[in-house]
């Protein structure tokens, strides 16, 4: 999903916490004096970190900024938060208006930097994906981490209404070392696969890959004014 208008949509709507930063647009000058580091230096298109990067002083600024522009005219500039990075889905019902938060996963990260193109995908040497890279992951446990499931799970649930998503939304989440969470993207992509990381989500929560996909049918169906009798809807995906 489009960054820019992900960040300018939370930052009007105020119910989820965002990194400080500004946008810089192609062709305008830089004002250096504006700039903190470390920050993050993104293109607002794009996917599996291209055009990202961290910036930790004014030459590496300037040449993520380049870089950035080569693959969008809008890029975003903030500030870099150390620390834990999570995702959380957040799946809908039409048929009984409730939206679910699913599941917490976490990514082994280096808290000092960002996760970058090559701990996502293996890449070829003229720099083509050949496959994803088996990233070490695991679900955060209520028993130690209730607290921060449950802010989680409730800022993705407010972007999701925010942002006018249908259906699920994915939602990446930068955490400091206060333990305060940052949205940094949502993602909207889904195979609906076993491999698929809403799927995974999906089944730490309880259900299986057939419920996940039976509740977008259904939902489909719904908003076409088309319901089938007796379709199997995964109700307790949502009533849980």
């Amino acid at each position: 999903m489009d960054k820019l208008k992900t960040r300018n949509t939370l930052l009007a709507d105020q119910s989820v916490p965002c990194a400080e930063g500004f946008v810089h647009h192609k062709g305008d000058s830089v004002t250096l004096g504006k700039v903190f580091y470390p920050c993050v230096v993104k293109a607002s298109k794009g996917e599996d970190t291209k055009g990202v990067r961290l910036a930790k002083d004014q030459q590496s600024f300037l040449a993520a900024l380049e870089h950035a522009l080569s693959f969008s005219d809008q890029v975003i500039v903030e500030r870099f938060i150390e620390g834990r990075e999570i995702r959380c889905a957040v799946v809908e019902s039409v048929r009984t208006g409730q939206l679910k938060a699913l599941s917490c996963i976490e990514y082994n990260v280096r808290q000092d930097d960002i996760r970058k193109t090559e701990d996502k995908l293996m890449l070829n040497e003229m720099g083509l994906p050949l496959g994803k890279m088996k990233v070490e992951n695991w679900f955060l446990d209520p028993a130690k981490d209730g607290d921060l499931i449950s802010r989680i799970q409730h800022y993705s649930c407010q972007a999701f209404k925010a942002l006018g998503l249908k259906d699920f939304g994915i939602f990446d989440f930068r955490v400091d070392h206060n333990g305060s969470p940052f949205l940094l993207e949502c993602n909207l992509f889904c195979s609906f696969g076993p491999q698929s990381v809403l799927n995974a989500i999906a089944k730490d929560s309880g259900f299986t890959d057939k419920e996940l996909f039976d509740l977008m049918v259904d939902n489909a169906l719904l908003r076409r004014k088309k319901p089938l009798n007796g379709f199997p809807y995964s109700k307790k995906l949502i009533d849980a």
